[in-house]
C-alpha cells in the first residue's frame, strides 16, 4: 500500500523524505545489484548518499529493491 510506504519512507528515510535537493548520479554493479548513485541534501542542510538497488522484473521494467544512504559519498 502507498500509505505504509509513505510512512516507512518518513520514518526510515527522513533526510530522503525531506530532501532539499536530490541530484541522481551515475549507474554502479553493488553486491549483484544495478544501482544508482544520488547525492541528498536533506532539509536542515545534512549531505549523504543514497544508492538505490534496482531489480529488474519479468516484463523488463525496472523496480527499486532497496535503498542505502552514507553519510560519506561513496567512491566509484
Amino acid at each position: 500500500r502507498p500509505t505504509n510506504f509513505m510512512a516507512m519512507v518518513r520514518a526510515e528515510y527522513p533526510i530522503i523524505y525531506r530532501a532539499r535537493a536530490l541530484a541522481l548520479e551515475d549507474y554502479v554493479a553493488y553486491k549483484g545489484y544495478l544501482a544508482r548513485r544520488a547525492a541528498v541534501t536533506g532539509p536542515a542542510g545534512e549531505r549523504a548518499q543514497a544508492l538505490y538497488l534496482l531489480t529488474r522484473l519479468g516484463d523488463g521494467s525496472w523496480r527499486i529493491a532497496g535503498c542505502l544512504l552514507f553519510r560519506q559519498a561513496l567512491d566509484s
